[in-house]
């Protein structure tokens, strides 16, 4: 996402898993050469890079998509819009509003949280188990 918000034409060289498909999207959206991993020698790169930087209808392209994702408005915009959400949901019984200041603390969002330390979730099957790490 950032080659694309800073107008930066890529080569893909996909590893694993997501990234071949990420490396064929990119490649049909006219930003980027993908080359496999096995073909991926010093001339096929330079080759591939001097392609995209010479190419204006690459340039074209990612100054398109440059604009219209400043026009979304970035981190800023999708924070709005996940408060917009919560504050639709805050009315919900059994839910509240988050602090308005830095560091101010509702309290529980549930009442079975009440008194529960932090890490720790009531499960309905037992006594209170530690959450596994992210």
């Amino acid at each position: 996402m950032t080659a694309l918000a800073t107008a930066t034409p890529m080569i893909a060289v996909p590893q694993a898993v997501d990234q071949f498909g990420n490396a064929d999207v990119l490649k049909e959206l006219g930003v980027a050469r993908r080359i496999d991993t096995a073909d991926a020698t010093a001339e096929a790169l330079r080759e591939a890079a001097l392609a995209l930087v010479d190419d204006p209808e690459v340039a074209r392209r990612l100054r398109t998509f440059q604009a219209e994702m400043a026009a979304e408005g970035g981190t800023p915009r999708a924070a709005d819009l996940v408060e917009a959400e919560l504050d639709k949901h805050a009315a919900e019984p059994g839910t509240r509003k988050g602090p308005s200041t830095p560091g101010e603390s509702t309290g529980p969002q549930d009442d079975r949280l009440a008194g529960t330390p932090r890490g720790v979730r009531p499960s309905p099957a037992g006594p209170r188990r530690p959450v596994p790490p992210a």
